[in-house]
């Protein structure tokens, strides 16, 4: 999992601080997710949006570089990631 450096629903950094939150297959393996977005098994918020990932994501990252910056970061960067990509696919 070297390659992935966010959560590819919510783009939650898996920077050291945050390696205790990728959610874990089944079968132990680490998972592309977060804790907060998957269980494992499937995705936690199945009916979840692009545009309400950007509002959660705005409340955080917000915080760190402004409302309107965030926002229009997010806006760009969250359509890339592989769950929104691949139009909301089954977990893998």
């Amino acid at each position: 999992m070297s390659d992935i450096t966010c959560c590819q629903s919510c783009a939650l950094p898996f920077d050291d601080g945050h390696r205790h939150l990728i959610a874990q297959e089944k079968d132990g393996r680490d998972s592309p997710y977060c804790v907060y977005c998957y269980d494992g098994e499937s995705f936690l918020h199945p009916d979840i949006t692009i545009g309400d990932i950007v509002e959660i994501g705005v409340e955080h990252r917000g915080r760190k570089i402004g409302q309107a910056a965030a926002r229009e970061e997010l806006s760009r960067f969250v359509p890339t990631l592989a769950r929104w990509r691949q139009g909301t696919p089954a977990a893998p």
